[in-house]
């Protein structure tokens, strides 16, 4: 007890008043009632709630709220076991303030730590860091206000697997898709792993799984493209051709400026470099994978290029026809679409017509895994192999030149 008292940097107090005698509880004793550890005012009665001061790193910490302690309560330590165990803490190098705030705290409530560190500061810190696009910004935005509004004032420190889990369920009873629950979950993850990095929780509880079929890519062949093609505005062909051509992200052909292109020469057979995007009507100075790319200009692109260079209107290489001087924009160029190929009497969108349907054309004709991933600028094999599934026609070719092999053996065996 002496100990305690003359030890300043860890002290327990209290800053009750005694409702009798108007006086503080400064002296330590017994607890008339039990006889356990007590702050006393001068007319003998003891303080119900208590504070832990704690000078620590050079900082000062206040524990709040902290009963005093009884043996019918050892579910709830009073403030001299909580001292005891902070004292254990800072011997073993574990003591972490944070862990010990009054539960309840709305500092410590999911809904203010993503308002006021998570979203706020650090993800728009990434943003303008350029660790993240707008549009992921935009994105997480949505999956932050989810789950900040799902789990509004509780404390991050009691969230446990089985509520991840509920919230999990609470998102597929919204109607929302396995993929989509996945992308809500990782980003709720995303939140635990920094707050148990920032030293708010000790734990982060793990993530429940979701599984799901993939669904197959959608895509068409060449004859389907050149039908869309056929109903678009002839000035607004260029990109569309161009996507058609190289299956690169919309966002970077929209992006792609004239300091980009290197004409072809006798010892060079020309090239476009990708190496910016619109995240979503954003132009940023990389590519979704962060990775410039260079792709070979090919003889009809070239005629496209040098026609729109002889009118050339803005530093863009594909302005909007329809704006001049400005770059297509995100919903534009997929309206633009989706206007040709509902009058060609086709339902697919734009990426899944010109992106997905080069991979899955390039790899009919032969292509391999490496070739359709530095076409696409993927940044793994794992992204590229989503398009080898499903496509029935490309098997068959191969299992059909098995059967004639097997048969020609018999054939020969039988003679």
């Amino acid at each position: 007890m002496d100990a305690m008292k003359v030890n300043r940097d860890r002290r327990i107090i209290s800053r009750q008043k005694c409702s009798l005698c108007g006086q503080g509880f400064k002296d330590f004793g017994l607890h008339p009632a039990d006889g356990s550890f007590a702050l006393l005012c001068p007319c003998g009665h003891a303080a119900s709630r208590y504070t832990i001061a704690l000078y620590y790193q050079s900082e000062r910490f206040n524990i709040v709220g902290i009963p005093y302690y009884t043996n019918k309560d050892r579910d709830n330590p009073g403030a001299q076991e909580i001292l005891a165990r902070i004292d254990s803490e800072i011997a073993k190098g574990t003591f972490e303030p944070s862990m010990y705030r009054k539960r309840g705290n709305k500092k410590m409530a999911v809904s203010s730590l993503v308002v006021e560190e998570w979203h706020e500061d650090y993800s728009r810190t990434k943003l303008k860091n350029g660790q993240i696009t707008p549009e992921t910004f935009r994105h997480r935005r949505r999956y932050v206000e989810a789950f900040a509004r799902y789990f509004r004032g509780r404390d991050i420190r009691d969230i446990r697997y089985g509520h991840i889990e509920d919230y999990q369920n609470h998102l597929f009873a919204e109607g929302m898709a396995p993929k989509t629950v996945m992308n809500y979950t990782r980003e709720f993850g995303s939140f635990l792993t920094w707050a148990h990095l920032r030293g708010y929780i000790a734990v982060k509880p793990p993530m429940p799984p979701i599984t799901w079929a993939r669904p197959q890519k959608e895509w068409c062949l060449e004859e389907v493209q050149e039908a869309v093609l056929a109903e678009l505005d002839p000035r607004d062909r260029p990109i569309y051709e161009f996507l058609q051509t190289y299956g690169c992200r919309a966002g970077e052909a929209r992006a792609i400026k004239w300091d980009c292109i290197t004409w072809p020469t006798e010892n060079d057979i020309g090239t476009v470099a990708v190496r910016r995007a619109f995240s979503g009507d954003v132009l940023v100075e990389y590519t979704k994978t962060r990775q410039s790319y260079v792709l070979p200009m090919a003889a009809h692109v070239e005629a496209i290029l040098r026609q729109l260079a002889q009118n050339r209107t803005s530093e863009f290489v594909f302005p909007n026809p329809h704006y001049p001087g400005k770059p297509y924009s995100k919903y534009l160029i997929g309206k633009y679409w989706r206007q040709a190929a509902n009058k060609a009497g086709v339902d697919i969108s734009l990426q899944p017509a010109t992106r997905h349907s080069k991979a899955m054309q390039m790899l009919r004709d032969g292509a391999t895994l490496k070739d359709v991933a530095d076409m696409l600028n993927h940044r793994s094999l794992q992204t590229t192999q989503g398009y080898t599934s499903g496509d029935a026609p490309r098997l068959k070719r191969w299992t059909e030149k098995k059967v004639v092999q097997m048969a020609s053996f018999v054939k020969g065996k039988q003679q």
